[in-house]
């Protein structure tokens, strides 16, 4: 079984990127967190500024000023605001329940609601992009798992609605995410108001009201939605992993990995290397994420009649599998030198190669890849694998000011090797799907290999929002599905256009 053997080990590789790619994502995500309650921490700062501008002296309030009700045009103001959030999040109407008593707030009751609301517009806020977050990383891992396994659209597909359910689910506890963004923004507003009366019974300055409830606000914040983010993030990269071992329907059981390190758990390292079966997997019990900022993952296991079952699904295994394993063979003895070549130009340009680890489709995908395409143009095992021109593949990477340039002097560098450009399509243009230099290069030996050309932009929503569309579009009939099939069109459409052209690209042809 020498390629099942190389297929895992491909497969064990793709996973490991898969979550370093999942690490620089939720980094990201966080940041951009950060830098919103930042922001919503100023305009709160703003608020408590007005406060002690009407109501205090000598930069101090009294506490007994703050117990006089509000006025008529502050309760107004509160209960637009409060009219504002529900009309915006009508599904959070039963967390705004002071409207019915409004009139009765003194004034510090008064910014203990306003804080509170402030609160419940970021929870939602956070609820939103956690979503939409989650989302794309499961479609994202589930595709790019599917990849690497070598299936196409005649194989497996991705159930949108099923990823809703799976990330909505309550998994621990009987909490989901929402549950906990929620549960975290009840005990800030806590905090946040207790802070405000301490401080002002305390007879604190605006400056050290201010700092405390900042710091509080913002440390806190980032703290609560991090654990959040890490933990749902594991959940949701190992579930869409593993759902697309499930729908193979060529595996029964899974190990389970525990990173092992000095934060390891006691309960993943307990885990570590037990077999389980896929069907009896459930998260929290014998499946990651164990625990808050689980790292924990899993690997399926091969079963001894993997072939038969290969074969009873998808086609001849060791016909497809001989085929690809020769057609990455007579590549191999170029492949050193074109990396080489190809190395040397990221080093001359600038530019940066990416997913270099994975240049050469595996076997195990090849094959997948050559019956899929035989099924579906209804051509043999052999012209299949022949038009497939993807077998060895690079991905050059370029600053968007230097993209033009450096593409011609990539190019000329090849010219000069003794190397022939076969196909150049630029989709650098508005109103396309995709936009991306891809290009067939063939070198003296007859050997071809594809290249593609990136904007950091590009290549980004390529990875990270084209790709999912893209694969709910492909399973549809572009006749009998038209609807579905122009609107997830225009969607693709709509993404690339954020993408910048680089100057003087129409040049590339």
């Amino acid at each position: 079984m020498k390629n099942l053997n190389q297929y895992n080990e491909y497969s064990s590789k793709r996973q490991k990127e898969l979550w370093d790619n999942l690490e620089k994502d939720e980094d990201k995500l966080i940041e951009k967190l950060t830098q919103f309650y930042r922001e919503e921490s100023h305009k709160l700062g703003k608020e408590i500024a007005e406060y002690f501008a009407r109501y205090g002296k000598d930069n101090v309030i009294e506490y007994r000023s703050l117990l006089t009700r509000l006025s008529s045009a502050d309760r107004k103001l509160l209960y637009e605001r409060f009219d504002d959030f529900i009309e915006k999040y009508p599904q959070y109407k039963h967390l705004t329940d002071v409207r019915k008593s409004i009139y009765k707030l003194t004034r510090l009751e008064g910014l203990n609601e306003s804080i509170k609301l402030q609160q419940l517009e970021i929870g939602a806020k956070e609820v939103d992009r956690l979503h939409d977050y989650l989302v794309d990383l499961y479609g994202d891992t589930y595709y790019e798992m599917a990849d690497s396994m070598g299936f196409g659209k005649s194989m497996l597909s991705f159930d949108k609605e099923g990823a809703d359910l799976l990330i909505n689910k309550k998994w621990t506890q009987q909490k989901d995410y929402s549950d906990r963004i929620w549960e975290n923004k009840s005990k800030l507003i806590s905090y946040l108001t207790n802070d405000f009366k301490t401080s002002i019974i305390r007879g604190d300055s605006f400056n050290r009201v201010v700092k405390q409830m900042s710091e509080r606000f913002v440390n806190r914040s980032r703290a609560d939605i991090k654990r959040i983010v890490r933990t749902e993030g594991t959940r949701i990269n190992n579930e869409a992993m593993m759902k697309t071992f499930d729908d193979s329907k060529l595996y029964d059981e899974y190990e389970y990995v525990a990173v092992i390190d000095r934060k390891t758990s006691d309960v993943c390292k307990d885990l570590d290397g037990e077999i389980f079966k896929l069907k009896d997997r459930e998260v929290g019990i014998n499946f990651p994420p164990m625990h808050v900022n689980c790292r924990s993952s899993f690997s399926v296991v091969i079963p001894d009649d993997y072939v038969d079952r290969y074969e009873k699904l998808y086609g001849d295994y060791f016909e497809s599998t001989e085929i690809a394993e020769n057609e990455i063979n007579k590549l191999k003895p170029y492949e050193k030198n074109i990396t080489s070549i190809l190395k040397s130009i990221e080093h001359d340009n600038r530019s940066k190669l990416v997913g270099l680890d994975f240049r050469f489709k595996s076997v195990e995908s090849l094959s997948r890849k050559i019956i899929a395409d035989s099924k579906e143009k209804e051509i043999s095992l052999e012209d299949a694998a022949k038009g497939i021109n993807d077998k060895l593949r690079y991905t050059f990477v370029s600053k968007e000011k230097d993209f033009t340039n450096n593409y011609f002097k990539t190019v000329g560098t090849l010219r000069n090797k003794g190397y022939n450009i076969v196909r150049v399509k630029n989709t650098f243009e508005q109103n396309v799907v995709y936009k991306g230099i891809n290009t067939l290069v063939e070198d003296n030996n007859g050997v071809i290999f594809e290249l593609q050309y990136h904007t950091d932009k590009s290549y980004y929503v390529k990875e990270h929002g084209l790709h999912e569309i893209y694969e709910k579009q492909r399973v549809l009939d572009k006749i009998k599905d038209k609807k579905e099939w122009d609107s997830l069109r225009n969607a693709m459409i709509e993404l690339s256009n954020k993408i910048p052209i680089p100057s003087n690209v129409e040049r590339i042809k």
